[in-house]
């Protein structure tokens, strides 16, 4: 099971997030932006109320999370499907909607960038651990210049494009640049794939794994740093004087998921979904992949007897 402490003693057990007991529904409506309506509407998600929550510990309480979001079917029904279980993202907008009123909603849009992005990075995640370096040279590539390297990445399922007002992140790795001046920050916006970074300070053995390792790494310290911060909160063990201790804290439900991603890592411990009867199953970090595809013995020969029968039928 995913720890819930790490090796500083941060509790991230501490951070709830809420699911609206009234409910969500997709409704028309227009973003609000800079105090401005927008010309084109879309579809946002929204809760029907917003004073009664029931709340949960999303990274103690669904260790396979990230998976799951990843697994999302991208249509009204499947975002719906997880936010009635997990609530929304956390990454809404004010919007003027159809029937007259205001309130807070999430485009589709967003949901399935986001989804997409995900899929990706944990595509990538999953290739490096299970050693597929025939998969990892269909995705990445590099050119080598005087004093860095570019490198490329070629993603199976680009996210969709969706407006974002243009911000300025600060990135505390300088050997990051994106096509900016300016070093230390990084010119993007919240939900972009970052395709091409330029590394001034490249791996040590530049090989497809080493590059796909440091995209990765690019990937999620970029979105730690949008949606993950720290504060000070009461300890589960009290001290003498002010029982405050800084913790790592996610701003949302989407930092949630992106730090629970990084402690999988660390851990390298997965959560699979098995083919055969749709359930998902902990892998641990040194199981070996022959035997992480089913999650029982029991549906690893029902497969392997459907598959013997189609080929006798010649199906």
């Amino acid at each position: 099971m995913l720890r819930t402490f790490n090796e500083h003693g941060d509790c991230m057990g501490h951070f709830f997030w809420g699911i609206a007991r009234m409910g969500y529904a997709w409704r028309e409506g227009v973003p609000i932006r800079d105090g401005q309506l927008l010309l084109s509407a879309e579809r946002f998600l929204s809760p029907l109320g917003t004073r009664d929550w029931d709340r949960y510990r999303p990274l103690q309480d669904r260790p396979a999370m990230v998976e799951l979001f990843a697994n999302i079917e991208p249509t009204e029904e499947g975002i719906y499907n997880f936010v009635t279980q997990y609530g929304m993202l956390g990454l809404g907008e004010a919007v003027s909607f159809s029937d007259g009123n205001s309130g807070y909603g999430e485009s589709i849009e967003t949901w399935k960038h986001d989804i997409v992005i995900m899929q990706n990075v944990l595509r990538v995640a999953q290739a490096l651990q299970d050693g597929e370096d025939d998969t990892l040279k269909h995705w990445f590539s590099w050119d080598v210049g005087p004093s860095h390297v570019t490198m490329h990445y070629h993603p199976d399922s680009p996210p969709p494009r969706r407006h974002y007002p243009l911000v300025n992140v600060p990135f505390t790795d300088s050997q990051l640049v994106q096509g900016s001046e300016h070093d230390g920050v990084l010119f993007s916006t919240p939900g972009v794939l970052l395709l091409n970074p330029v590394l001034t300070t490249p791996p040590a053995h530049l090989d497809t794994a080493a590059i796909a390792q440091v995209w990765l790494q690019r990937q999620i310290n970029y979105r730690l740093t949008l949606y993950v911060g720290v504060s000070v909160e009461e300890p589960d063990n009290r001290g003498e004087g002010i029982a405050l201790a800084p913790q790592i804290m996610p701003k949302n439900l989407c930092g949630a998921l992106w730090l629970q991603l990084a402690y999988k890592l660390r851990g390298a411990e997965w959560y699979r979904q098995c083919p055969q009867c749709d359930q998902w199953f902990h892998v641990h970090a040194k199981a070996r992949r022959a035997n992480t595809t089913y999650c029982s013995t029991r549906c690893r020969v029902r497969a392997s007897r459907q598959r013997q029968a189609r080929a006798a039928s010649g199906g």
